[in-house]
Parts: structure tokens; C-alpha cells; sequence
């Protein structure tokens, strides 16, 4: 069974987002991964939009 993996790496913007528009077109199931690393949270770097 083949499948898309999309991995959100710093935030989950979708509608200008080229990997899921990608996979979308693929038509195969897709699986989105995010990883919410309270670490990161943390830094003063971090903007909160990546978060919200």
C-alpha cells in the first residue's frame, strides 16, 4: 500500500503549504506527522505562530 508522509517541521500551514498540495494531487491516503516538542516551545526564537 503506498501512502504520502508529510512532516510538519515547524509549523501546520496547509493552504500555502507545497508538500500537501503535492500530495493531495497524488491521490493516495496521506498521513501528516507534527512533532510538539515542549523544548521548543520554550525558546525565546520560537514565534508563536508556529504554535498556535
Amino acid at each position: 500500500m503506498s501512502v504520502n508522509v508529510v512532516w510538519f517541521k515547524r509549523d501546520l500551514r496547509l493552504s500555502d503549504n507545497a508538500a500537501i498540495n503535492d500530495a493531495v494531487n497524488r491521490d493516495l491516503p496521506i498521513i501528516c506527522l507534527f512533532n510538539l516538542d515542549s523544548q521548543r516551545i520554550g525558546r525565546m526564537d520560537v514565534s508563536g505562530i508556529h504554535i498556535e
